[in-house]
Order: structure tokens, then C-alpha cells, then sequence
């Protein structure tokens, strides 16, 4: 019995770490700093952005109004493009300045939100409502719109968007 036991073992020499390992574990380092570096770029390149001076959306719809005014479509025979563009920068407008999603909603859905919507009083409401009429009449239904038309209209977009712009969301 006294024979099975033995001394112990001498100490077992690691082996050296190989270069390999030590330039694999620099090349994962080297991509953890550069990546933290890219994070905090980002972050503060976003930051400047939100900081940017940003047009209000009345101001957006001034400038989206001139260019179709300074466009030709007036003079031209393209009268429902012109009411089509007239329309999308009222939805835009009102998308931007009151949240509401007019640009995802049919007029008539537009109208029925506007019912209970307290943003507009009820003469823009009115308003409004006679403006998107009479584009879908020449959009959908191919009404003959004139030029006299054609510059009411856009003065009564002009004038929406000036009776709008002051009040509070």
C-alpha cells in the first residue's frame, strides 16, 4: 500500500504566449477604440444637427408656394398638376405645423379629423374645406378650373397659412 504513493509532480513551465495571440488581441483593441471614436463622432454630429436653426412650416409653405407661383404650370394647360401641388402644401403644412397626418388621409378623412380638431377656428375650418373641394373637383373630376380660379385659390392658401401661423399646436 505504502508503494502507490508518490511524490508530487514538479511544476509544469506555461508555454510563451506566441506573437500571434498578442497582435490578435491588439487588433481587437485597435477596433473597440476606433468604433468608440466613430460612436462619439456620430453622437455629437447629430447633435449639432438637432441644434441647426430650422425653418417653421409656415416658412416652408411660403417658399414651396413661390417656387409653384414662380413655376409655369399656371400659364400652362397642366391645371390639375398645379391644383395637385396647390393641395400637397397645404397637407404638408398642416402636417408640420399641427401633427396632423393629412398627407396619409383622403380629403374626406382630412375634413372628419378637422371636425374635432381644435386647432383652426371654424371659419378656417370652413375655409379649408371649400380650398380641398374645389382641388379634388380638378383633380378627380376634371373641372375646367380658370386662371381667376387658379389665383383664388392660391391666395386662399396664402391666406390659410397666414391665419395659422400664430397659433399655438
Amino acid at each position: 500500500m505504502i508503494s502507490d504513493i508518490h511524490d508530487i509532480r514538479p511544476p509544469v513551465d506555461l508555454p510563451s504566449i506566441p506573437w500571434l495571440l498578442y497582435l490578435s488581441i491588439f487588433i481587437v483593441l485597435s477596433i473597440i477604440i476606433a468604433g468608440c471614436i466613430q460612436y462619439i463622432r456620430y453622437r455629437r454630429a447629430l447633435a449639432l444637427k438637432k441644434a441647426e436653426i430650422r425653418l417653421s412650416a409656415w416658412e416652408v409653405a411660403y417658399q414651396e408656394l413661390n417656387q409653384l407661383q414662380e413655376g409655369d404650370l399656371m400659364q400652362q394647360t397642366n391645371v390639375k398638376e398645379y391644383y395637385i401641388q396647390l393641395s400637397e402644401v397645404i397637407r404638408r403644412y398642416m402636417e408640420n405645423r399641427f401633427g396632423i397626418r393629412a398627407s396619409e388621409m383622403t380629403t374626406e378623412e382630412f375634413l372628419d379629423f378637422l371636425k374635432t380638431a381644435q386647432a383652426l377656428s371654424e371659419t378656417q375650418k370652413e375655409s379649408l374645406k371649400r380650398f380641398m373641394n374645389h382641388c379634388d373637383m380638378v383633380k378627380f373630376a376634371k373641372y375646367p378650373a380658370t386662371l381667376e380660379e387658379m389665383q383664388e385659390s392660391f391666395q386662399l392658401a396664402r391666406q390659410l397659412i397666414d391665419e395659422t401661423k400664430g397659433l399655438s399646436s
